[in-house]
């Protein structure tokens, strides 16, 4: 009988496991957006590689995927704002990698220069500073870093490959921008409020302005052949061999950026007029120049990188998206490139993906860089585009029946624009109606099917909450209670009810908007992040330090369900059989229907990344937009991996239920590239079995005594697909 009860259990737990398919998590393509400050490099093994924030993206595949390689092993903060970061990869084989998180006191501690000897693979921290603005190498083998001490710039030097470092020179003159380095130990820089070029001799240990210039001449410079100095101002290329005085040696006509080549060749991006930007080379220190290729006026941007690797390799770059020339910039394609930073996603019902990147300050010119509304019609395979012609989408959000609305600046900056994309009846924007007072980070929100909710933050003016009852062609000011502070969060249940959270306190109104009752979910002084609201009466609550609260009677009584997993949710979402995702500053969450055991979700190898949006689908997948990985959808709608009953399944398991040690059976007919992987019912990788090239019968062992009892999934992926049922029985 006791056996009859534990086979009864086990067939019951299989049948609701066949039922409810593991989560499988996946990258999709980032949104083809630009990056503005990236840095282009081309490793040691000839990937593009693209820097960015805390590690660096590279692709071996001309951009159709890109590798996240972090290497600040955590960065508490999510605002980007005057940060540096920068990758050196040395003549003989070593990458550097600067990191400077300058107003931030709680990144303190990362801040510095990494090291890795092995291309990347394992890093170690080898100085410790909060403000470095660069780092190279010039002859010898020596180093050169200009950091930020006590408020003044410094450069130090390094002749054992950054196991310890000299101060050279103190600058007297202000900011210091590291630009060029010759191999006579000379070190330049131009800064870019005076424009003029100082040398530091690390030789003589001196330091002496060499030029002098306006700012709104000259831009910058590159060093050839040792000596030679080339600064574009005005159309004119100018020298300097460190003897002479300055000599103009040729002309280009409205050159905008100049890089060195390999083979003595200088490339030169040049926009003559405003339909034109040409690629051009000189072979004879810029006296005379060719045209070698053009790109495309809508791809030059304001802010843009352009770099060459090697002697036929150019790379370009702006705020539209990366660009790759193969042959001298004859012709160039466009390549997709990689974002670390999306707050909005959205899926709408007819399975659109919208994306809204983080605005991002640009700490070297001094200016905020505005990233463009993205979408995707195909899962995220490609991405445009998503906004009205000459506008700039601020903030979007759902409106009623499935729509999108967006809101942006308009002409006249004290109002704002509404657009709707009707993903019913349109494949365009288009304009509504106008409401008063910028909103650097409105949040929408709809009950579904009457009212739609827009609140706004300004400066200038307290919060003020906008109803619209006809999907944004009209707008009502409902006068929200003044709480001193900004809206966090904003949701409407499906019966009308409506929640905004401010810090601390929430307040819900019954009737549109027209009265507010107070409530105080918590007793600390904390942020009120985001609110989900489900069913008739649910309520979620995200903080910023509490975790996640639940209320099941409209706010009147709380709890707490993250079993103190966590403490700061920045966003959620829910399925419709009740699975709840949480986004955290320090990862994803995921909770079964009982919302009583979590699970912490690994996006490929990231365990902590800020999880910035969240979204579901009408078929419950989930879409997650990253600090640091783009956008992921976790589904168990997947094809390619079907749960085998077949007479010769590729994978076989004994034994099965097992306690302790197993082992897998894979037969594979023809050679394949696969892998191999063991989930819990949550959808976590438990254990990675195989992961290469397999051919024939292959025995794979696995000590399962670890395990919990329990469903678990072996899932076979790659050039062949499969799935096998694990029972632990213990």
């Amino acid at each position: 009988m006791k056996h009859f009860l534990i086979l009864v259990i086990l067939f019951v737990l299989a049948s609701d496991a066949s039922a409810q398919k593991p989560w499988k998590w996946m990258p999709l393509k980032g949104p083809n957006i630009g990056s503005h400050s990236a840095q282009l490099l081309v490793g040691s093994n000839g990937e593009i590689i693209s820097v960015g924030r805390a590690g660096y993206y590279s692709t071996i595949n001309d951009g159709i995927s890109w590798d996240y390689h972090k290497i600040i092993p955590q960065i508490h903060s999510t605002d980007q704002d005057y940060l540096y970061s920068g990758l050196l990869i040395s003549s003989t084989g070593e990458y550097y990698f600067y990191f400077s998180s300058s107003y931030d006191t709680t990144d303190l501690n990362v801040s510095g220069v990494y090291r890795s000897t092995d291309k990347g693979s394992t890093w170690s921290q080898i100085v410790k500073r909060e403000i470095i603005f660069g780092i190279f190498q010039i002859a010898n083998d020596t180093l050169l870093m200009v950091a930020d001490l006590d408020y003044q710039y410094y450069i130090f030097e390094s002749i054992d490959k950054g196991d310890s470092w000299t101060e050279v020179s103190p600058t007297p003159n202000g900011e210091l921008y590291p630009i060029a380095a010759t191999n006579k130990d000379a070190f330049f820089k131009l800064d870019p409020s005076q424009a003029y070029i100082d040398e530091v001799s690390l030789i003589n240990k001196s330091y002496s302005r060499i030029y002098n210039g306006n700012y709104n001449d000259t831009t910058g410079l590159v060093v050839l052949n040792d000596n030679l100095i080339l600064v574009f101002k005005n159309s004119r290329l100018i020298d300097f061999d460190g003897i002479s005085q300055w000599d103009t040696v040729g002309r280009l006509d409205g050159i905008v950026s100049l890089i060195n080549g390999t083979d003595n060749l200088v490339y030169a991006l040049a926009q003559p007029d405003l339909n034109k930007l040409n690629i051009a080379s000189s072979s004879d220190q810029g006296k005379n120049w060719s045209n070698v290729g053009s790109v495309s006026p809508y791809q030059f941007g304001d802010k843009y990188s352009f770099y060459c690797p090697n002697s036929v390799t150019l790379l370009y770059e702006n705020d539209t998206a990366l660009y790759l020339s193969t042959d001298r910039g004859s012709s160039w394609k466009e390549i997709g490139l990689p974002f670390d930073s999306i707050n909005t996603a959205l899926v709408a019902n007819d399975g659109r993906i919208f994306t809204k990147p983080v605005d991002r300050y640009d700490p070297t010119h001094y200016v905020y860089n505005y990233f463009d509304a993205q979408l995707s019609s195909d899962k995220g395979d490609s991405w445009y585009k998503s906004e009205p012609a000459q506008v700039r989408i601020n903030g979007i959000g759902k409106g009623i029946n499935g729509s999108i609305l967006a809101i942006a600046p308009d002409s006249n900056e004290s109002w704002n624009s509404v657009w709707i994309f009707d993903t019913a009846r349109r494949t365009q924007w288009q304009k509504r109606s106008v409401v008063q007072n910028v909103a650097t980070n409105p949040l929408f929100a709809t009950d579904g099917s009457k009212s739609t909710y827009l609140a706004t933050n300004n400066y200038l003016t307290e919060p003020i909450i906008y109803r619209s009852d006809d999907n944004g062609f009209s707008w009502i000011d409902i006068e929200a209670p003044n709480t001193g502070n900004s809206i966090y969060s904003l949701d409407a249940g499906t019966d009308g009810t409506l929640y905004f959270g401010s810090y601390p306190v929430m307040y819900r109104s019954e009737d549109y908007g027209i009265t507010w009752t107070k409530i105080l979910p918590v007793n600390d002084i904390v942020k009120l992040l985001s609110i989900k609201t489900f069913g008739t009466s649910g309520v979620l609550l995200g903080t910023e330090g509490d975790g996640l609260l639940l209320s099941n009677d409209k706010g009147n009584s709380w709890a707490r369900i993250d079993g103190k997993n966590f403490d700061t949710v920045t966003c959620i979402a829910m399925t419709s059989i009740g699975e709840i995702a949480a986004g955290t500053n320090r990862g994803l969450w995921l909770s079964d229907t009982t919302k009583r055991n979590w699970a912490k979700v690994l996006l490929g190898n990231f365990a902590d990344l800020y999880i910035g949006a969240l979204d579901v689908s009408n078929t419950d997948d989930f879409y997650v937009g990253t600090y640091g990985s783009s956008v992921w959808t976790g589904t168990r709608h997947y094809n390619s991996v079907k749960f085998s009953h077949s007479e010769n399944p590729l994978i076989r398991i004994s034994p099965n239920p097992a306690s302790e040690k197993i082992t897998v059976d894979l037969d594979l007919p023809i050679e394949s590239t696969i892998k191999l992987e063991l989930y819990d019912i949550l959808g976590r990788r438990i254990a990675l079995l195989a992961d290469g090239i397999y051919s024939g019968e292959n025995q794979i062992y696995f000590n399962s005594a670890n395990l919990s009892s329990g469903i678990y999934t072996i899932i076979l992926s790659g050039s062949k697909n499969e799935s096998q049922k694990l029972v632990i029985n213990r």
